[in-house]
């Protein structure tokens, strides 16, 4: 009986340090500061970008940034959704979490510096080992053409 006891307090306690649901886990997601929204491409596997991070003011900066693969049937017809870049901007950077993990997203704006910083946090709950990769894109106000953008990534 004392053999079993041990196993299921085990068993509890492994739950609650390590699955992602539990108790002791907590990795709040989402967006802060300045974002407009996230950029949801929708069959992301359609799409293969050539950078890791990327600002783009404009449709053509856009354009140079990613390639829509047409070997799949589902990416036959696929077309990126249409952003206003008189009106916004679009910032990416590529992060990996674990399954169950979040990404916190912040962009702010340091008009003294002109500088432009997005910060992604990617939070890792537990250890499960399933790697998920996002490009974390977010639709921002307009950067000015005179402003740098610093991109900050914290992995657990």
């Amino acid at each position: 009986m004392k053999l079993w006891t041990i196993y299921l307090a085990l068993f509890i306690l492994t739950c609650f340090t390590t699955c992602n649901k539990g108790p002791l886990c907590s990795a709040p997601g989402g967006n802060r500061g300045i974002i407009e929204s996230s950029y949801s491409i929708g069959n992301s596997f359609c799409v293969d970008f050539n950078e890791r991070n990327f600002v783009a003011r404009n449709d053509s900066e856009f354009r140079q940034i990613y390639t829509i693969s047409k070997q799949w049937d589902d990416c036959r017809n696929f077309e990126m959704p249409e952003v206003d870049f008189s009106k916004y901007s679009l910032l990416g950077q590529q992060a990996g979490t674990c399954k169950g993990g979040n990404f916190l997203r912040t962009v702010t704006k340091n008009e003294a510096e002109k500088k432009i910083i997005y910060t992604v946090q990617a939070k890792c709950c537990g250890y499960n080992k399933v790697l998920l990769m996002s490009k974390n894109i977010v639709l921002v106000p307009k950067i000015p053409q005179d402003y740098t953008v610093e991109f900050i990534l914290e992995e657990d």
